[in-house]
């Protein structure tokens, strides 16, 4: 049996991702707001699965996500913002084709005076879609594998967040 499912993956592209790539600590910008805005503006902007069907979790319930535990001497002063399946957008490969990117980032805050907070977007997990593989449920499922984080998509978090500040 073990030989039939190993190697029974198929259509996979491989190639690795042509837009910049973000570094561990994630993208921070400051934003002209006080702290209780920005949370404001936070859950305004992803309310509902309103950005791309991802989920928001609340500071205090910041959900665990692969390997990343944010209570775990992590900053837990933030949210998280998950991919759910089905939802994400599309990146390019340098082997020309594009491919299904999911990801899931970290938001945290942080006040630099009493009209100013930084936010920080960092990628706690990513990856593209890029084949499918025989499933131990009997049947194809998609091929997943994990590539570096995209800055840009950290950019479009902060920006969907500056958003919802303008008045």
């Amino acid at each position: 049996m073990i030989g039939l499912v190993t190697g029974c993956i198929h259509g996979v592209k491989g190639g690795i991702p042509t837009l910049a790539t973000s570094d561990s600590n994630g993208t921070s910008v400051p934003l002209p707001a006080r702290e209780d805005d920005v949370v404001a503006a936070i859950t305004n902007a992803f309310q509902l699965f309103r950005y791309q069907g991802m989920w928001l979790y609340p500071r205090d319930h910041a959900a665990r996500i692969g390997d990343w535990l944010p209570f775990v001497g992590q900053v837990t002063n933030g949210f998280t913002l998950t991919s759910e399946p089905g939802h994400f957008t599309s990146i390019p490969l340098d082997n020309g084709k594009v491919v299904p990117y999911l990801s899931s980032f970290y938001i945290s805050i942080k006040p630099i005076s009493s009209m100013q907070t930084v936010v920080n977007v960092k990628t706690i997990q990513s990856s593209v879609q890029d084949g499918r593989e025989y499933s131990i449920h009997a049947g194809w499922g998609a091929h997943f594998r994990d590539v570096p984080p995209i800055r840009e998509e950290e950019e479009k978090v902060i920006k969907a967040i500056a958003h919802e500040l303008v008045p």
